[in-house]
């Protein structure tokens, strides 16, 4: 298959792109996000670009329904209409483009007592000798007694133990997430203990570094949701999943990919390493929270309006490809029922609505809009 040379102006891109191609995969693929409401469909008339190139295809009934024929030959066309037949130049305009979303990052607080899933242990193990012939394991479990019964490891983990006890002496501190050992690391790291809360939102993803010692917010930072390039609704979205056999695997991947650049750059800000965030919270709505863990979305979109899930989901880091230590653990708040999702749920405990003896009334102002 022929490929030809994209430049897009004023980025200064060039990037080489096989024929066929829309225009508004062609900037996808270059990372310049162009805004597309109807997710590629041609309904929406938002994405429109400035070409020039000597072979151009004929404007489609799309394109004539939005652009006066002056536009046209001038050049103007939809991206999503556009496919590439040959070299050409594409100039973006600012009102093509999907805006920076400035977001909340500080509010009113309230008092909560610390009771994370998280606990750091510093241990000081005695070697084992003739005389006392116990497993490395064992050796870590009588150190836990009391407070820590029935304990458990990763057999990953497992397989590390000796090298990791042996080259720190055997003064270690153990990572667990409730009675289970996520992580042995060398020394005493006790104040190292992190987690991440992100958002995911429709249009923008938010992660949030909190230091688990001491309940306080270390770090916000926040990116657009890159899914918006197949549509700015959720609507939109399950359709994708459904129209296109590797739907949902790329949605997904989106996600992940913007959740971790923010992470990442948050715990940059926060000067903590990854490798100490242990403990990942995960809201959105019943979509968003489905596209994240790669569940299909179709039924949502069918009456009755069903998720795959409505409980918690926990799983851990690697397995959902998040750049935190690899067995930090990922938990997904439950949705309600429908759309209504763990963000509502989020909100309400967080503003503790759940425990009013009173009339409340909260407002999620988003994409997507919720009274309760």
């Amino acid at each position: 298959m022929n490929k030809y040379v994209v430049k897009f102006k004023p980025d200064g891109k060039i990037i080489n792109v096989e024929e066929g191609k829309t225009i508004a995969e062609s900037a996808d693929m270059a990372g310049i996000t162009i805004d597309s409401p109807c997710g590629g469909k041609g309904t929406c008339g938002k994405c429109v670009v400035i070409i020039h190139a000597d072979n151009l295809e004929p404007p489609s009934e799309a394109e004539e329904r939005f652009l006066t024929e002056d536009e046209l030959k001038e050049g103007y066309r939809l991206a999503c209409q556009t496919h590439v037949t040959c070299d050409m130049e594409v100039t973006v305009p600012q009102d093509s483009r999907i805006r920076s979303i400035k977001i909340l990052s500080a509010g009113k607080g309230r008092e909560v007592r610390l009771h994370p899933n998280i606990s750091k242990i510093y241990v000081e193990l005695p070697e084992q000798t003739l005389e006392r012939q116990i497993a490395d394991l064992t050796n870590i479990k009588e150190a836990l007694k009391p407070n820590f019964t029935n304990v458990t490891i990763d057999l990953r983990l497992l397989r590390k133990l000796p090298y990791i006890l042996r080259k720190s002496k055997f003064k270690v501190t153990l990572v667990l997430d409730g009675n289970e050992i996520i992580g042995i690391e060398p020394g005493d790291t006790t104040k190292k203990n992190y987690g991440v809360a992100i958002d995911i939102g429709t249009t923008t993803v938010v992660s949030t570094v909190v230091d688990l010692n001491t309940g306080s917010d270390l770090a916000v930072a926040s990116a657009l949701n890159t899914q918006a390039t197949h549509g700015a609704d959720v609507v939109s979205r399950i359709n994708f999943t459904i129209e296109n056999e590797n739907g949902l695997e790329e949605l997904g991947d989106r996600v992940t990919q913007v959740i971790n650049q923010i992470t990442e750059y948050a715990c940059a800000e926060a000067r903590v390493d990854t490798q100490n965030v242990y403990e990942v919270t995960v809201v959105g709505n019943t979509t968003m929270t489905h596209l994240f863990l790669k569940v299909p979305v179709r039924n949502l979109a069918i009456m009755p309006y069903v998720g795959v899930f409505s409980d918690p989901v926990e799983t851990n880091a690697g397995r959902i490809g998040l750049n935190v230590n690899p067995n930090a653990n990922v938990f997904v708040l439950p949705n309600i029922a429908g759309f209504v999702g763990a963000d509502t749920v989020g909100v309400i405990l967080a503003s503790a609505l759940n425990r009013s003896e009173t009339i409340k009334l909260a407002i999620d102002i988003g994409t997507n809009g919720e009274d309760f």
